[in-house]
């Protein structure tokens, strides 16, 4: 038979949890929770443990799992925001690399973006080109090699990269 709504609202104001307890029996303990949980989500806590310790085991870790993947994607995105500083300040340290080595430093053209991988603990390597004039003012195009090793600290920061391999093709 099922209880008035009325009565549900009574004893739920009551905040006495044994006269609310005798509305559901145990024989329907999902119910009661949802019930308890919807008037009152302090004592539902208290309960769910006691009336349904499958059901809070399952809860439990679900939650815990859900915790746990919020967490790796933090680590995640903070672990490509690292990547792409090290890409950004590789590249550009190749290409001071690259005009240190270059004739005419001033009419170095290089791509928009300077292509690379990260790799192996803070490796850095790129393989690109760069348009350039020799000493007769032709434009040459120049292919050249860079790989770098992020020591770690700020990545802006020469000290902080060891170099590896730098060559022009």
């Amino acid at each position: 038979m099922p209880v008035p709504s009325f009565f549900i609202l009574f004893f739920s104001s009551l905040k006495n949890w044994s006269l609310f307890r005798y509305i559901y029996p145990a024989e329907k303990p999902q119910e009661y929770l949802k019930q308890l949980k919807v008037f009152d989500e302090e004592r539902w806590a208290i309960a769910f443990p006691k009336v349904d310790p499958e059901g809070y085991a399952k809860e439990q870790k679900r939650i815990a799992d859900k915790q746990a993947a919020i967490e790796q994607k933090k680590k995640d995105e903070a672990r490509e925001k690292e990547k792409e500083k090290i890409m950004s300040s590789g590249a550009s340290l190749c290409r001071l690399m690259v005009e240190k080595h270059l004739q005419t430093p001033g009419s170095a053209k290089f791509p928009e973006e300077i292509p690379g991988v990260v790799f192996d603990n803070n490796h850095f390597y790129t393989r690109n080109y760069v348009d350039s004039q020799n000493l007769y003012g032709a434009m040459l195009r120049s292919y050249y090699r860079c790989r770098l090793h992020y020591k770690g600290g700020d990545t802006d920061n020469m000290n902080n990269w060891d170099l590896l391999q730098f060559e022009f093709e």
